[in-house]
């Protein structure tokens, strides 16, 4: 049982990690289309920013996506066929998501 809760808490924090990431990326975006239009001159800074927290987001999404179910051992967002970073329970063996 202690086996799953320590996966369960990996789980939450890479979850977390990927929604903060997804939330500062938006806002980048945000402030860039702002930036842009209000300065009209140098793009270079929000350019280099963004592909920056890019990078950032698709580290978080795959390490996410690596996450491995505590039950089967297969990774838990993606099976043979599709992967959801959202889904409840694993792909593979069906385990709900912080089950004990």
């Amino acid at each position: 049982m202690s086996n799953y809760q320590s996966a369960w808490e990996k789980c939450r924090s890479l979850t977390n990690q990927f929604v903060f990431a997804f939330i500062v990326q938006i806002l980048i975006v945000a402030a860039s289309i702002h930036y842009s239009a209000a300065i009209r001159r140098n793009f270079a800074p929000t350019v280099v920013l963004e592909l920056c927290w890019i990078v950032v987001f698709f580290v978080t999404a795959i390490r996410l996506q690596g996450f491995r179910c505590p039950r089967c051992g297969e990774k838990f967002f993606v099976s043979p066929r599709y992967h959801n970073v959202f889904a409840r329970r694993c792909l593979n063996c069906g385990l709900p998501k912080f089950s004990s």
